[in-house]
């Protein structure tokens, strides 16, 4: 917890070269920050990034 915050933080390992020929559409993530805007009016709750092999995820949740 952090403030009046829940964090949370999920990372998985992926191939960089398996990646470059996969194309998703990015529904899922999109999908969750569109309710995460609707509930809690805030677009800066969900923050995805790719590096060095990585895949991190950030989801902030507030306490209501």
């Amino acid at each position: 917890m952090l403030g009046e915050n829940l964090q949370i933080k999920v990372e998985n390992p992926f191939e960089v070269e398996s990646q470059k020929s996969s194309s998703g559409t990015g529904y899922g993530l999109r999908s969750i920050e569109k309710k995460l805007l609707l509930l809690y009016k805030r677009g800066n709750l969900l923050s995805t990034k790719a590096e060095n092999g990585l895949f991190t995820t950030d989801l902030t949740i507030p306490q209501l």
